[in-house]
């Protein structure tokens, strides 16, 4: 990722050991790739998301740079860290936005106090590992 920080799991590009040189037309297929079994899917910095209280920011949470295996592990995360992060409620109150897997899709369910009204604006990387149009 040091060299190509926009390389995607369906796009990429990598950087070659030696240069090889060729003459005339070439086409070229890949045979065999290795990489570790464990590549973190969140990069540090790039997977966050905006909690907004009416119109102002709350809080903004970053999750932790790792590999997730599933989405509902990156939902876990959200959801304890918004626990930890905000103090407006108690823990036995739902939290200001919940995460949670429907039908195999992420849900959000926002939960309201009088006028309050919660909302969240996620990462570009963030809505992609969801799932999110951008």
């Amino acid at each position: 990722m040091d060299y190509y920080p926009n390389n995607t799991v369906g796009q990429f590009t990598t950087k070659l050991n030696s240069l090889i040189e060729l003459e005339g037309d070439w086409e070229v297929g890949l045979t065999e790739i290795s990489f570790p079994s464990f590549v973190e899917n969140v990069m540090e910095g790039h997977c966050y998301y905006n909690i907004y209280i009416n119109i102002y920011i709350l809080c903004k949470l970053t999750l932790e740079p790792k590999h997730y295996l599933r989405v509902c592990d990156v939902l876990m995360d959200l959801n304890d860290q918004q626990m930890i992060a905000t103090s407006l409620h108690d823990r036995n109150k739902p939290p200001l936005v919940g995460f949670s897997m429907s039908s195999s899709k992420v849900k959000l369910n926002f939960y309201r106090a009088g006028d309050t009204r919660a909302s969240v604006d996620f990462s570009p990387d963030l809505a992609r590992l969801f799932g999110f149009e951008p």
